[in-house]
Formats: structure tokens, C-alpha cells, sequence
């Protein structure tokens, strides 16, 4: 009989030894290349070769199955010919292997495992065939007794036997900005039987068949790269879905699996009820007509102040969503400040600054905000009067004005909203007010200019200005935000570290490192932006904008993260092409404001807390 000997080149040392054993029994083994008719390619003679085989011996090993390597090309070139191993086809154990690291088409016949002599053992396996082909030849009469006892064992033979156990469809990420969100399903494949299985296909199968989109899922099986599920074992897998578009009152969901045998087996059919809840979940729901209008928040004693545009109006909500007061504004909000007793709003349309009773939203004080027309702005233009930052320092109330075609303007106001002041320092820094934003503990003022690289920090006073350029102070150059709190301040540096910072008479040293803002990407390409914020309680809250340094400053992503010195950090959330416009905390709550860039905003009132 002719023996075709299969085995990778690192085995060729034991493959010497069962070519040798099978020899010896008298058959014709096919080795190794002095083996090979003339003539042709290389791969033509050992196509020819297995062609003209009786049989074929694979020897397998960790090389033998490695993807790439020649032994598994000849093995394919036996599946060609024996579509149907069985009598034909010997795998042979040669050094243990993982079954499921093995070819579909070898699992399906028995491999031979030698527990004494490979050689000897393999010889005797390769007789055994012989015998069974001569049976049949000389003895037609037994070689049909045979038959009929072979497709007895075929109608009876060892089979697997797959069930398919789908869990419940999981909440699994949420979607913002009216962008769909994602459930995971999760499922198992166990084979009962007493045989490997090779799965080829797993599918979602639906009721409306368009009810569900599959944005992701595990390793997926096919034909050429089957999953093979031993007798006794399973397999573990998952689908990630959305909802197509506004969904039914009720479908009906699957998962199926096929086997290389054409034979199906599916999950119990089961109406759609997603389990668990979405992270972060909802602390409340904000009025859809207040979430897509929102443009400033600020923490209240017991909720949050919300102003919005078109409608211009000022909401005070509490933790439980219930909206405690709802005032209209006389025109567009632009600034808003909540600290101590103070709600301090300032308006375009007319520039003006109001103050609020902080629980029913009264106006106490209202003032107009003219810049005194003998002062100039950067390039002697005249300078705006519309307030966009606001600041509480001592007993003065300071604005930043900016908008339009005109200059940025800087001035402070008594308590009584009386007594404008432009300070005397002013056109030292009337070029760097572009982008300057106020922050405050109560009691020292400080700005931070943030359009320029390196940016600035500015520590400001009725009388005087001190300022911490980033060329000088690196500490500064960096600074996209500022948090003071009593002599020291929280600032973010060039690694997206936050560190605490000491102030001096007349400098900033570095101090205990806080935390390290998630989602800082250090990268030429990337415009990065992190933003302090703090509530009553003391609670720190970083978001990070991230941008594109194209032409349309393309939004990439934003991350809000808690920051606790004793427990560290945790991601609130993380939205791809979106940015924070503004955010606010009241203990485990987190309020935001989140804009897509292309006219949709959504604001979310988020539990914090795991």
C-alpha cells in the first residue's frame, strides 16, 4: 500500500523512525523529497504524490499544525482527495497538542494517541487500513456485511450534541447625544455529545429580522476557522447591539449555532427585556427642552441652577430632578456665578449684571455694564461690555468682558453691584485678555490665558497684578484651568497631571501631585483641555476636551473624571465627538452639558458614585 507520511521539517528525526517501522511491514512510504516522481514543480510532485497515496499519515506536533508551515498545504491537498477521512486519513499524536489547536478535518476521525512506541504503534494503525481495504476487495460478501455494519455505527455513531444558552440582553454603554445605546447579550455553547463540534456560524436571529444591529461581537466562527467545542466543554461568547431606530412594542430574539454538519441548534426564543442598568446611570432626567437649550450650570445648596438660551431663563433643580423655580432673564445669559450666598448672572442684550436670591430666584440688584468709553483694548479698539466670566474676591464682584468685534475688557464691582472700576493696571495686560477666565475661592482672584502657548497665570488684586507667564514659569504653561483654594492652587501641567501648587510672595512652587486627569493626550495634533471644578462639599471634577488641530478643530472626545486624593480617580463618562461646555457637582450628582459640534447639545444629570 502507498503511504503518504505528513510531518513538519523540526519532526523529521522521529519521522525517520515511523517511515522506517512502516517500511518494514512492506508497504510503500512517500518520506521526503528523494521520494518524488521527476519532473514538474515542486508542489505539482507532491500533489501527484498524495494523489497516488492509499493513505495518508499526518504526524502531529506544535509545528506541524503552526499556521504557514507546508504540512498543513499537504493535508489540505488530502481533504481534496478524501473528502470523507475515515479509512484513509491517520492523524497521529506525535507530541501532545491542544485538540482545538487542531484542523476541523483531523478531529473528525479518530487520532491515533500511542501511549508506548510512536513508530511500532503508527505501523501496526497503517496495517490495520490495509486489511480493511483488502477485506473488502477479496470478500465482497463480507466486505458488504461490513458496510451495512459501518453505516449501522454511522446511523449510531458518537455525535455532539450543542445547546445554545443565551443570558438576558445587558444595559450595557449609553448613548449620548441621541446616539443609540448598546446592550450586551452574552451566551453560551455547551456539547453535551460524545464528540468534538465545529461550529462554522453563530447568528442573532430576530422577529422583526431588522429589530436589532450587531456593532460588535466576539470571535466569530467560519468555515475555514471553526470553533471547536470538545465533548464536555462549551464555549463562551457575546454580541454588543442597538436598537434599529424607535423599537416595537415587543420582539422576539435568538442566538443559533451552526456546525459543519449542517445541523443548527438556537437559544430559546425570548421577548426583548434588557436587564441592569446603563453606566453611568441617570441621577434624574432633565425636560428635553432644557437639556437641548442649556449653555452655563452652577452648583445650588440643594440642586443645580441651569440657565438657558431661546428661552432665556434661569431653572434651580433639585437632586431629584424637581424643578424648584424657573425665572425668565431679560436677555441671553452669558456668565453665571453661584458661591457663598451669591447667584450672580451675567446678560447680552443688554450687557448687564444681575444678582439672584439664591432659593427663589428674585432679583436683588441689577446693574449695566458700560466700559468706560476713555479706556481702550488691545490695538486702542474699543472694548466689549458683554460679561462672560464672573469671580467673587473679598467684597468685589470682578467681570470679564468680551464678544463681538471689540476688545476684552476687565473691571470690578462692589457687593452692591455699584462702584465700576477698571483697574489701574489694566493696559498692562489688555493684549492677553482674549481668553481670560476668572476663578476664586471667596477671597483671592485669580485668571488664567489659556488662547496662547505657553499660557499665563494671573494672581489680581484692586491695586495690583501679578502675573506668572508660562515663558517663564513652567509650572503655568500648561495651565488651561485654576482652581484656588486658600494659598495654594489646583492646576493642571503639560503631562495632564494636576498638581497642587504653593503661592508665594512672588512665585509658585510645585506641591503634592493630585491626580492625572483621564484622557490628556500628549500629541502634537491634539488640542487638549482640562477644566477644574468644585463643589460645596470640597469635591473635585475634571472633564477633558479633546480636539483636532485642523482647520474645523474637529471634535475627537471628552472624559469627566472624579478626583479623590485618598481613593483616586474614576471616569464618570467618556463620549467620542463631543466636548463639555460646562459642568456642575453636587455630591455623588454630575451635571454636564454636552455639544456634538454640529447643533446638538444634551444634559445629563449622571450618578457619579459606582
Amino acid at each position: 500500500m502507498k503511504v503518504f507520511l505528513s510531518y513538519a521539517s523540526e519532526d523529521r528525526a522521529s519521522a525517520e523512525q515511523v517511515a522506517a517501522s512502516i517500511t518494514a511491514r512492506g508497504h510503500d512510504v512517500f518520506f521526503d523529497r528523494q521520494s518524488l516522481p521527476a519532473g514538474a514543480t515542486f508542489e505539482d510532485r507532491i500533489e501527484e504524490a498524495i494523489r497516488g497515496a492509499d493513505a495518508f499519515v499526518f504526524l502531529i506536533s506544535s509545528h506541524s499544525v503552526e499556521a504557514g508551515g507546508f504540512a498543513l498545504t499537504e493535508l489540505g491537498i488530502a481533504r481534496k482527495k478524501w473528502t470523507r477521512p475515515g479509512g484513509r486519513v491517520l492523524p497521529v499524536m506525535l507530541a501532545k497538542v491542544d485538540f482545538a489547536l487542531l484542523p476541523a478535518y483531523l478531529t473528525s476521525v479518530t487520532v491515533l494517541q500511542p501511549e508506548g512506541n510512536v513508530p511500532a504503534e503508527t505501523a501496526i494503525a497503517v496495517e490495520s487500513m490495509r486489511r480493511w481495504r483488502f477485506s473488502i476487495l477479496k470478500w465482497p460478501a463480507i466486505a458488504l456485511a461490513f458496510i451495512t455494519a459501518a453505516a449501522m455505527f454511522y446511523i449510531y455513531r458518537p455525535a455532539p450534541d450543542i445547546s445554545v444558552i443565551a443570558n438576558e440582553p445587558i444595559r450595557w454603554e449609553r448613548g449620548f447625544l441621541d446616539r443609540p445605546h448598546q446592550y450586551n447579550i452574552l451566551f453560551a455553547l455547551s456539547n453535551t455529545g460524545d464528540r468534538a463540534a465545529n461550529i462554522v456560524s453563530t447568528q442573532l436571529q430576530t422577529e422583526p429580522p431588522t429589530a436589532l444591529i450587531i456593532v460588535s461581537r466576539g470571535p466569530e466562527p467560519s468555515a475555514e476557522n471553526a470553533t471547536v467545542i470538545q465533548s464536555g466543554s462549551k464555549d463562551e461568547n457575546h454580541f454588543v447591539v442597538t436598537l434599529a431606530g424607535a423599537p416595537a412594542a415587543s420582539f422576539f430574539w435568538r442566538i443559533c449555532a451552526t456546525q459543519d454538519t449542517g445541523k443548527t441548534s438556537c437559544s430559546e426564543r425570548r421577548n426583548w427585556v434588557p436587564t441592569g442598568n446603563f453606566t453611568p446611570d441617570d441621577a434624574f432626567l432633565i425636560d428635553p427642552k432644557i437639556s437641548a437649550k442649556a449653555v452655563l450650570l452652577a452648583t445650588a445648596e440643594h440642586g443645580f441652577y441651569v440657565a438657558t438660551r431661546n428661552p432665556h431663563r434661569i431653572h434651580y433643580i433639585a437632586r431629584d430632578g424637581k424643578i424648584l423655580r424657573s425665572v425668565e432673564l431679560r436677555a441671553e445669559p452669558t456668565a453665571l456665578l453661584a458661591q457663598g450666598n451669591d447667584l450672580l448672572v451675567g446678560t447680552r442684550g443688554p450687557d448687564q449684571l444681575v444678582r439672584l436670591d439664591p432659593a427663589t430666584l428674585d432679583v436683588k440688584a441689577r446693574t449695566e455694564i458700560r466700559f468706560p468709553p476713555e479706556f481702550h483694548g488691545a490695538f486702542d479698539a474699543p472694548v466689549s461690555s458683554t460679561p462672560v466670566s464672573l469671580a467673587r474676591g473679598g467684597d468685589r464682584i470682578w467681570v470679564v468682558t468680551r464678544g463681538g468685534a471689540s476688545a476684552a475688557g476687565l473691571l470690578h464691582f462692589s457687593q452692591a453691584l455699584t462702584d465700576p472700576v477698571v483697574p489701574p493696571w489694566f493696559k498692562d495686560i489688555a493684549f492677553n485678555l482674549d481668553s481670560l477666565h476668572l476663578a476664586s475661592d471667596g477671597q483671592e482672584i485669580w485668571g488664567a490665558v489659556t488662547n496662547v502657548t505657553p499660557a499665563s497665570l494671573y494672581q489680581l488684586s484692586p491695586t495690583a497684578v501679578k502675573v506668572f507667564d508660562g515663558h517663564d514659569w513652567e509650572i503655568a504653561s500648561c495651565a488651561t484651568d485654576i482652581l484656588p483654594q486658600g494659598d495654594s492652587l489646583l492646576v493642571p501641567d503639560c503631562k495632564g497631571l494636576i498638581q497642587e501648587v504653593s503661592v508665594g510672595e512672588n512665585d509658585l512652587s510645585t506641591g503634592a501631585f493630585i491626580a492625572a486627569a483621564l484622557g490628556y493626550k500628549s500629541n502634537a495634533l491634539i488640542w487638549t483641555e482640562i477644566y477644574l471644578r468644585r463643589d460645596r462639599r470640597g469635591q473635585v471634577t475634571a472633564f477633558t476636551n479633546n480636539q483636532a488641530r485642523d482647520s474645523q478643530m474637529s471634535l475627537l472626545d471628552t472624559l469627566v473624571t472624579r478626583i479623590n486624593p485618598k481613593e483616586g480617580l474614576s471616569l464618570v463618562f467618556d463620549v467620542e465627538n463631543a466636548r463639555v461646555i460646562d459642568l456642575a457637582t453636587n455630591g455623588a450628582i454630575v451635571m454636564a452639558i454636552l455639544d456634538d459640534g454640529q447643533g446638538h447639545r444634551q444634559t445629563l444629570a449622571l450618578n457619579a458614585d459606582p
